[in-house]
Parts: C-alpha cells; structure tokens; sequence
C-alpha cells in the first residue's frame, strides 16, 4: 500500500501553513482506479486547511459546488464577504465552455490524479463583476467526509499574460519601425508611421522629432506629433551657440527630465522652457546616431509628472537604434526632394522671366514661388536710372512701405559693379 502526503501536494502548488503535519493518501494500486478517489485517512478538516492557505484556493465536490473557498479566491473574483462557498462552479467559468466543463469535472473525478492545467496557457476565469481574468489552475483529488473532492489551487497570470502580450507589441512595433527604413514611401510619411509605432511603445502627449545640423548650427523641429501648441511651425528652426552644439554632440543615451532646468542643454532652449511652462511636465529625449554621428533627437513629452522610468529608457534606447536609419534616409530624401523643387522653381522664374513683356504683371506670381523656397515678408523690384545714382520702385509684394512702394524714386549712396 503506497502512502503519500496532502502537505507534500499542496507544497508543490503552495506554501500550507497548517499544524497538522501529514496527512496519508491512501490508494491500492499504481493508479487511482476509476471509481477509487484518495482517502484523506486521518479525517483532517481539509476545509480548515483551506483557509489557511495563502493562495487562491477552492474545494468542489462532484456536483460541481462549490464546498469551501478561502479569502484569497474570493479576491481574486470580486466575491468578497459574500463568498463563493456554496455556488456553482458555473460562475466562475466561461460561456464558451460551460457546456463541455461538467464533462471535464466527471472525467476528473472518473481518473482523479494531480494534474496541472498549464498546459493551456489562455484558461480564464469569470469574476463576479462578468470580467475575466486569465489563470493557471492545479488540481489535486482528496477525500472530505467520506465524499471525493477536488481541491484546485488558482493563481492570477494576468500579469505575466500582459506582460508577454507587451512584449509581443513592443518587438511588432519596433520590426514595424525598422521595416519602415526600407519602405518607398514619402518621407513625412514614414515619419508619421514611426510616431503611430512609437505611441505603441512609449505613450506620449507630445513627439517630436528634432533634426541636428551640425555645420549650420541648427536644430529643426523636423516632425510634430500628438498636442499642438499655438507656436508650432512646420520646419520651424533653432539657431544653436557653440556650447548648446557641443552638447548636443555628446547626447549618447536617453535620458528623463522632469524641469528644464535639469539639463543645460533645454535650460539654454527657450522653446524646451516653454514647453515644461506649458504643462508638459516629463520629457524622455533620445538621440539619433547614424553613421556614428547625431542626426537628431526624439523627444517624447507627457503632462504627467511621473511618466516613463528605466523600463522606458530602455524601450527609447531599442526606438532609437531603428528610428536613427529611418530618420537618416528620410532627411536625405527630403533634402533631395527639397533641392530638386528649388532647382524647379528657379527654373521657372527665370523662363516666366524671359518670356514676359512686362515683368511687373507677373511679379506677385514670382515673389510667390521665391517664398516658397526662401520664405520672405517683403520683396522689391526697382530699376536703376541711367546714370545709376539712384532707382525707381517698379511693383512690390507683402506689408505695404510707404518708402519703398512702387512710383518712389530714392537715391542711391554708393553704386558698385
């Protein structure tokens, strides 16, 4: 006659705390025979030990009722005082299943053996609200009174699904980001997809990508996404001294700011000042390196005062390691793109130019295209007297000048070739 221990299989599946020592199991042969279940031999009050256990835990009969449940179960499934004691297992399990679940319970208790349901990584429970919580469930047969009964021991996975379910978001959308370096798609397109994937990744109030030129000393709010602000402008630049250049320069890492005082280089920005005064309390800054050199930053603005931590510096990290080719090519695509239309538009200034009779009647066509690609408020056409000593306003475009509109004559201080 082999002996086993209830203690021993409740250890596996959690820590008893119970002064009852052993309790025998007692079977005959190997394997629990049909109609055999085990037999709690000392006739301990495992109801008792139920409730002392620190995990979930619930005693069904073979009815499928609920006998007994400790605290911890009715917990997790929102019964509180009221308990689950005494229901139907039925409430705690799904619709999908309700049908095919007694034949699960008699099949159990028809061959009762330990067994883990792990197996089934998406088994969920129903809590009393009708929410449902996903859990591991191990069952273990016993004798209560003369009557067999399961004893399930039920653990919450739900985090750990939530946790491998942010995974799997977090490497589909950063595939998605790298992906989007091969893509032929318009540049500003792709940056508007790389700020959908970041949202995945690292919720925001504000994302903007600021590009880096290091020989003109200029930052650039290259891409906005998420909140406006009434001072936004698209392409709007930022005229960089020599130290805030030299601190861009060293940006390697990401890095979270909660004032702007907190870093020399956005104490030294207004427009970074004035976004922690618009109520954009945390910034999370990452860096582009591409080609072993700083293109750029990404910075991901929250109103909240707690938001992102080192979970989320190191998801930025992942961003920008794929981002910064994304963002590399991107730029060089734009800045063709932006070369080829301002060859195209001085092409066709010169020829509008050559062909016309008067050039003053197609003068506020020009000045147009001049603004496209050099963004002006006034601009003046004049021609010079014969003797050069002076001009004549000949048509004008913008905010009127009363010293400068067209029919003035001024005279020139010096004239050179």
């Amino acid at each position: 006659m082999a002996i086993g221990t209830l203690c021993a299989a409740i250890k596996t599946l959690g820590q008893a705390r119970t002064n009852y020592g052993y309790m025998a199991i007692e079977r005959t042969q190997n394997e629990f025979s049909p109609s055999q279940a085990p037999v709690n031999a000392n006739n301990v009050d495992i109801v008792e030990i139920i409730h002392n256990l620190a995990d979930p835990a619930i005693l069904v009969g073979t009815d499928r009722k609920i006998a007994a449940a400790n605290s911890a179960i009715n917990e997790l499934f929102g019964w509180g005082e009221s308990g689950l004691a005494g229901q139907l297992l039925d409430v705690l399990i799904p619709s999908s299943i309700g049908q095919t679940h007694p034949d699960w319970v008699k099949s159990f208790f028809d061959r009762p053996a330990s067994r883990s349901m792990s197996e089934n990584p998406m088994i969920e429970g129903i809590r009393k609200d009708g929410s449902r919580v996903q859990v591991d469930i191990s069952l273990t047969p016993i004798v209560q009174q003369g009557e067999p009964m399961a004893l399930a021991i039920v653990h919450d996975t739900s985090r750990t699904a939530e946790s491998y379910s942010q995974r799997i978001a977090e490497l589909t959308a950063l595939t998605e980001i790298s992906n989007l370096a091969k893509s032929k798609l318009d540049a500003l397109d792709i940056i508007d997809k790389l700020a959908r994937q970041c949202r995945n990744l690292i919720p925001y109030d504000r994302f903007v990508v600021v590009t880096f030129d290091r020989e003109k000393a200029l930052a650039k709010d290259w891409f906005i996404a998420g909140n406006k602000t009434e001072n936004d402008k698209p392409w709007h630049d930022y005229q960089l001294s020599t130290e805030q250049v030299n601190e861009y320069l060293t940006l390697r890492e990401p890095f979270i700011v909660r004032s702007s005082a907190e870093h020399t280089l956005l104490s030294s920005m207004e427009a970074n000042v004035a976004r922690f005064n618009e109520g954009y309390r945390t910034l999370l800054c990452t860096p582009l390196i591409w080609a072993g050199e700083i293109i750029g930053v990404i910075n991901f603005r929250s109103k909240s005062a707690s938001a992102y931590n080192d979970d989320s510096l190191k998801v930025a990290n992942q961003i920008s390691t794929v981002a910064a080719s994304t963002i590399g090519r991107s730029k060089m695509t734009i800045a063709q793109t932006q070369a080829d239309h301002q060859r195209a538009t001085i092409t066709s200034i010169s020829n509008s130019v050559a062909q016309a009779n008067d050039v003053r009647r197609i003068f506020d066509s020009i000045a147009l295209q001049i603004d496209e690609i050099i963004p002006i408020d006034r601009i003046v056409l004049s021609s010079l007297n014969s003797d050069k000593t002076g001009y004549f306003v000949e048509a004008d475009w913008g905010p009127s000048d009363e010293q400068l509109r067209p029919g003035v004559t001024k005279k020139l201080v010096r004239y050179s070739h």
